[in-house]
This record gives C-alpha cells, sequence and structure tokens, in this order.
C-alpha cells in the first residue's frame, strides 16, 4: 500500500512542503523549533549594520520568529572573508531556506553574485524596494511619513519649510521622502530647493539657509541640528522623519521600525510555507505607517489655521 501511494503521488506531480514536514517533525518530536532563518547584512559598511533603524529590524525579527518557533542567524558579507557564494554554502549546510536581507542597496539593484544566496531559499528585504531583482519587501512608507509631517508642520505655523536630505538615500528610497515633501508644500507660495546633505556640507548648508531661509527643515539627519545652533540659527524648526532613541527631544515622525521586522518574519515565513523559492512571480510590498511625535525642535510659532 506504501508504495502504491508513493508512485500514485509522483504520477500527480507531488512534492512536499519543507514547512509542513518540519510542523510534523516537530509534533512528533515535541520540540518547538521549526527551522533556521538568516538576516543578512549585505553592506559592506560596518556603519550601516548599526544603524538604530536596522538594529531594531534584528532585533524584532529575531523575537518574532523566536515567537513562530524559529530562530535566527545573522550573518554580515564582507565580514571574516564572507562572499555570497561562500554565504550560500553555509546556508545550504545549516538547512536555511529564508532569508532578510538588509541593504542598502545602490539604484536598487541587488548585484548579480547575490543571487545565489536566493536560488533555493524565500527572501525578503527590508527597509526598501529592490527592482532588479524584484524581491518581496516590508519597508516604512516614507511617502505618507513624509507628508504626514509637512501637514504637521504647516498645522504649527511655518510657511516656508526646507527638506534636507542625502541624495543617495533619496535614490535608493525612489524618491518617495522627496515627493511627500514637494505635494506637502503645495498649498505655499515658496519653493525652496531640497539641499542635498553630505557629512561634509555644513557650509553649503549654511549658505543654502541664507539664501533661501527657510523658517522649518524637515530632515532625516540629526546633523544639521547642530549646524543650525553652531550658525545661530535659533529661530527655525526641525522636524525629522525618523525618530529613534539616539535623537533627543527631535519632533517629527516615529516610524514603526519594530513592526518592520516582525511583519518581515510574517512574510518570510507565508512564503517557507507555500514552498516559494528565488525572484517570485510577482512582488510583494507591505508598506508601514509612522507616528507624529511633538518634541522641543518644533515650537508652534502661532495658532493654527482654521
Amino acid at each position: 500500500m506504501r508504495e502504491k501511494i508513493q508512485r500514485l503521488a509522483r504520477e500527480q506531480g507531488y512534492t512536499s512542503n519543507p514547512v509542513v514536514s518540519r510542523v510534523l517533525s516537530r509534533y512528533r518530536s515535541g520540540s518547538p523549533h521549526l527551522g533556521t532563518l538568516a538576516f543578512v547584512h549585505t553592506s559592506a559598511n560596518p556603519g550601516d549594520h548599526e544603524l538604530e533603524s536596522v538594529r531594531t529590524w534584528l532585533q524584532s525579527a529575531t523575537n518574532r520568529a523566536m515567537e513562530l518557533g524559529y530562530q535566527v542567524d545573522t550573518f554580515a558579507l564582507g565580514k571574516n572573508d564572507i562572499t555570497p557564494g561562500r554565504l550560500a554554502g553555509i546556508l545550504e549546510a545549516r538547512g536555511i531556506q529564508g532569508l532578510l536581507l538588509a541593504g542598502p542597496f545602490r539604484h536598487n539593484t541587488i548585484p548579480r553574485e547575490f543571487a545565489a544566496l536566493w536560488k533555493n531559499a524565500a527572501c525578503v528585504v527590508l527597509g526598501e524596494r529592490t527592482l532588479s531583482p524584484a524581491l518581496s519587501c516590508v519597508l516604512n512608507d516614507q511617502f505618507a511619513t513624509a507628508r504626514q509631517a509637512m501637514e504637521e508642520i504647516l498645522a504649527r505655523g511655518y510657511a516656508r519649510p526646507g527638506l534636507c536630505l542625502h541624495p543617495d538615500l533619496d535614490g535608493v528610497l525612489e524618491g518617495r521622502f522627496r515627493a511627500g515633501y514637494l505635494l506637502g508644500r503645495e498649498p505655499l507660495p515658496a519653493r525652496i530647493p531640497v539641499f542635498d546633505f553630505t557629512p561634509a556640507a555644513e557650509r553649503s548648508f549654511v549658505e543654502w539657509v541664507r539664501q533661501w531661509n527657510p523658517d522649518a527643515i524637515l530632515t532625516l539627519h540629526p546633523e544639521i541640528l547642530s549646524w543650525c545652533r553652531s550658525a545661530g540659527f535659533s529661530s527655525i524648526g526641525l522636524a525629522h522623519l525618523d525618530i529613534s532613541s539616539p535623537h533627543g527631544r527631535w519632533a517629527g515622525m516615529q516610524q514603526d521600525n519594530e513592526h518592520v521586522g516582525s511583519a518581515a518574519v510574517e512574510l518570510l515565513i507565508g512564503q517557507l510555507h507555500f514552498h516559494t523559492q528565488g525572484v517570485p512571480a510577482f512582488q510583494q510590498c507591505l508598506q508601514l505607517g509612522s507616528h507624529w511625535r511633538n518634541g522641543p525642535s518644533l515650537p508652534r510659532k502661532r495658532s493654527a489655521r482654521g
């Protein structure tokens, strides 16, 4: 009877689901462990691994994975000479079939040599949307975040808000912060050009402020606060696009970085359940919202209009 069932299964093209197999094995053994996922830092810059948002993604992903019966192993490409090909071999040897990738990826493109990682694995990108290949992803809704921040700035009586943003980051995020800012300033007559932030651009920033006279600045870079203080721009209101603990008492948007990590794990485990490997037939992108947090960096100038 067993041989007959196996023959019928082969004739009908049946393949076993690895997640179901692990679940059955779990119940037979009484063990809560279903498997291991990998959190992969792809950037060669160690500083990218230590960003507050990335650390939060990893912690929340680890916590959610544990709740669902998985553990998370962390890998950093470039560290200890780990190449994508070598890492693919390590993942295969450990039986890891689910990957969480943290960039950033220039031009929204993952280098071709990384393809070995998801050849036999499910994969979800955190924090951005990749176009080549079009892997599924979980990220903040940067457009809505910037637009809501502009609504809050205008409601506090500011009429000449400017945006300071690193052009490389703006490119990685497909201009969504910029687009939210531009739409948010539509009711205003002022058309202040976006300032391209770099860590060495303090002098250019001071010249930009003196030329365009913004009364508020929306930014993702905490250096802007110290630059304004050094130049004596004490009357300029400041709002941050991603408030986290290192930013002190900034006003601005609190992104839901905790749920980016946990939602990425849930999406990844869903792919494992459906035996999805490699580049999916269609890209799933889950965008999460933000909420405003008051702070002394953006005091109210006058009563809100209307």
